[in-house]
């Protein structure tokens, strides 16, 4: 019978993959990107919260 070893982490796993650093920073860009977005939305006022509609 063959020893059950489990799954691990994810996390690990993840990081373990050879494009993960690309990935990271890919997502972290983005997230900054929004967060910017978001700012530049507060402080125009309310005509510029407006989002165009999605397609």
């Amino acid at each position: 019978m063959t020893e059950h070893t489990g799954c691990g982490d994810p996390c690990e796993r993840r990081s373990a993959e050879p494009d993960a650093d690309a990935v990271y920073e890919a997502a972290r860009i983005e997230f900054e990107l929004r967060q910017t977005i978001r700012e530049l939305r507060r402080r125009s006022g309310p005509l510029a919260r407006r989002r165009p509609a999605r397609r």
